[in-house]
């Protein structure tokens, strides 16, 4: 019976991994700030959305992540309805600065990453979300296999503080998707339950 719990919570937390991963990114130089990086998978790409958790005016402007198959760097391709793309590069340890101040220069940067995103800059704080999908063109990619265990995140935040201040943000950490977390806490409280009863 045991044996039976501890299979039920592996299960979960393959069923947590194999929908989404989200990443929490804090500041390391500018205002206080904080935001979540989603990826999900779709078929056969990723959707990536960015969300600012405070402050409550931002832009964001810049988004930075490391991937796992160094190889399939130049086949990506980035895909948005509602945001505007400027700029999209992918090199081996060597993205940073992507134009009009959107880059991770200061200490304690994350940079340079393998691949870089620059949005369009509304200017008024207001561009608190941003979501795009990311496809190669060598074939189906998921999220799992798309990130690098041991890599960064960085992310840019412009128009904040009254739309003059802006953040630079970088994220190693990698907590539960918030829809599967449930899935996971009923099938971990429905094992322990059964240990109990034994």
């Amino acid at each position: 019976m045991r044996n039976m719990c501890i299979s039920l919570i592996v299960v979960g937390l393959m069923a947590l991994n194999a929908n989404a991963i989200t990443v929490g990114l804090e500041e390391f130089t500018g205002d206080d700030a904080s935001a979540t990086a989603t990826f999900t998978d779709q078929s056969g790409f990723v959707a990536i959305d960015l969300s600012v958790q405070h402050p409550s005016e931002a832009d964001i402007t810049g988004f930075w992540f490391d991937v796992a198959d160094e190889s399939l760097l130049g086949t990506f391709q980035v895909h948005s309805s509602d945001t505007l793309v400027l700029q999209f590069a992918q090199s081996v340890n060597n993205v940073n600065n992507l134009g009009g101040g959107v880059n991770l220069n200061g200490g304690g940067t994350p940079a340079p990453l393998d691949i870089g995103i620059r949005f369009e800059k509304p200017g008024d704080g207001s561009q608190l979300d941003v979501s795009f999908v990311l496809k190669s063109s060598t074939g189906p990619i998921d999220a799992a296999g798309l990130l690098d265990s041991d890599g960064e995140f960085g992310l840019r935040l412009q128009a904040t503080n009254g739309r003059e201040g802006s953040s630079k943000l970088f994220g190693p950490t990698r907590i539960p998707e918030t829809g599967s977390t449930v899935l996971l806490l009923g099938m971990s409280l429905f094992g322990l339950g059964l240990m109990k009863r034994k």
